[in-house]
């Protein structure tokens, strides 16, 4: 067992009592692959269909960009949930899509441009992350993007090769930023304004110059990978999201209804060296 696992058991532990308003509950899922056997994958074409129903019959379900005004407006009386995905692998369409339509949930797609573009550097970076043989990383086309789109999918941006934005310098920074948007734009035919930070982590990966690239280029609206809800107090540039990654539908209950919500403030707040205590993957990259 990591080291992070026993302080993540207790902050929910105490996550559990905690008070909290239903009807104020806003939050934003992060799935990345759906697929039967992949080593990565976020959840079996059968595990993403249990969350679809159990996110259908207990949340309403609204589109990424409605969350900032979900959370400010009247209470509704259930969680307010927007499904997203980062990445841009072909089992979204295989997999994820009919199951999407078939629970009439619309979700938001941020794409990594170079890897829908088949870009090598981008292939070899996946190929790394995910630890796996090439055969493994298959990109959506855009043909199937198009598709997404028609069945009433969001599409949004996840950089060009998918780096750690905060380690780049201002030219490369603002290739990545700026060339992903106009490659998605010019490829699905009109403008998008959702970008997703590769890893997410804010102060790590997520930095004052990475937020001002962002807006530079145009982006109303950026998520970031902080497990927790969404608060009053967020930014459109620095929207949390919880990953969901194998997560049986009660752990996924936990994290749409709060239970989780501690671990992603200590991650937020705590000195660096503490929150990689509590969530030491990715912090290199």
């Amino acid at each position: 067992m990591r080291a992070a696992e026993p302080i993540k058991g207790a902050l929910r532990l105490v996550g559990r009592v905690l008070p909290r308003q239903a009807g104020r509950r806003v939050v934003v899922l992060c799935y990345h692959s759906v697929h039967p056997s992949l080593p990565f994958s976020s959840a079996s074409p059968q595990l993403f269909a249990e969350h679809l129903a159990w996110l259908k019959e207990n949340c309403r379900c609204v589109p990424f960009d409605e969350i900032l005004s979900v959370r400010l407006g009247p209470e509704i009386g259930l969680p307010v949930v927007a499904v997203t995905f980062d990445d841009g692998y072909a089992d979204n369409h295989e997999f994820a899509l009919p199951l999407l339509v078939d629970h009439g949930i619309e979700a938001t797609f941020f794409l990594t441009a170079g890897l829908v573009d088949r870009d090598r550097r981008t292939i070899e970076r996946f190929k790394y992350l995910r630890n796996v043989d090439e055969e493994m990383i298959r990109p959506l086309q855009w043909t199937q993007v198009a598709e997404m789109l028609q069945a009433g999918m969001q599409i949004g941006a996840h950089s060009y090769t998918h780096p750690n934005l905060a380690g780049l310098d201002g030219s490369e920074l603002a290739y990545e930023v700026a060339h992903s948007k106009r490659i998605v734009e010019d490829r699905i035919g009109h403008d998008i304004s959702t970008m997703a930070y590769p890893f997410g982590r804010p102060k790590v990966h997520v930095t004052q110059p990475v937020l001002e690239a962002v807006g530079r280029a145009g982006f109303g609206f950026a998520c970031t990978t902080v497990t927790r809800g969404v608060q009053a107090r967020d930014q459109p540039l620095g929207i949390p999201r919880f990953i969901a990654t194998q997560n049986p539908v009660e752990v996924l209950r936990e994290k749409v209804l709060g239970t989780w919500d501690l671990v992603g403030t200590l991650r937020e707040r705590a000195p660096l060296k503490i929150a990689r205590m509590v969530s030491p993957i990715d912090f290199e990259f």
